[in-house]
Order: C-alpha cells, then structure tokens, then sequence
C-alpha cells in the first residue's frame, strides 16, 4: 500500500489530525527505507486529489506538512498557488506563488502566475469587459 493510500485511509477513518498523526508515526518508523515515500511529492499528490475532490482544509494540511518536512520546497508553494487559483483565492494564490520566489528567485513561472492573477483582477473590475463594439446587447442595433 502506497503512503498515499494510507493516508486517505488514515483521512477517512479519522479527520485530517488523524491523518496527519499517521503520517508522523510512518516517517518515525520507516524513514529512510524502502517501505514508503517521503519525498514531497507524496504529499503533494495528496493535496492535489484532496482539492480535487473539494475538501481544501485536508489539502492544505496536506501542504503544510510538506512544508514542516521539507521547509525548502518551492513545489509545495507552488501546488498551493494552483489548488488557490482552482479555488478562486487570488490573494491566497499570490501570496504562495510570492512564497515560491522568496523560496527560489529564479523561478520565473511564479512571477509570470502573480501577474496572470493580476492582470484577471484588472480585467474583471472594469464596467466594461467587451469592446462596446462587441457587446451582444449593442451588436446590430444601430439605427439605419
């Protein structure tokens, strides 16, 4: 059985602690050998299904953890920024993809993501998101 597995049975049976209080006990029992995965991307996929399947209090506990055990992870920001832009956080997403480059200056994606974010905000204030040209109730009414 995958750690994943365990994990989301772990989850299921007991809440998101009880499933945090297993992984804990796993990593104190078999780190460092062949029986589990420990590496981040365990722990990520699990936040991705768990924000897959709606229940985002489980995935981002899922990315914490990653984070307590792997404190220089940008992926973890990374996969948070993702599951809050899936969300509709925007702050919550840029505030990750900013904990990405503080992370690793070099990533550029994140930058490119923050901008992204911004640029929707900016698009979705205005009054006016069609060209009057293009706005369905104006096209084709002009008087002849």
């Amino acid at each position: 059985m995958t750690l994943g597995a365990v994990l989301i049975e772990a989850f299921e049976r007991d809440g998101v602690e009880g499933m945090l209080d297993r992984y804990d006990s796993l990593r104190e029992r078999h780190y460092g050998g062949w029986t589990y995965d420990f590496g981040e991307g365990s722990l990520l996929g699990l936040a991705e299904r768990f924000a897959n399947t709606g229940n985002m209090e489980a995935a981002m506990a899922a990315i914490d953890k990653n984070l307590e055990v792997h404190p220089a992870s940008f992926s973890a920001h990374v996969t948070r920024g993702q599951i809050l832009v899936g969300a509709g956080d925007s702050e919550g997403a840029k505030a990750a993809f900013q904990a990405c480059l503080d992370a690793d200056p070099s990533i550029g994606w994140c930058q490119q993501q923050i901008d992204e974010i911004n640029r929707r905000e900016r698009t979705s204030a205005t009054d006016e998101p069609y060209p009057e040209h293009l706005r369905p109730e104006l096209a084709g009414n002009e008087e002849p």
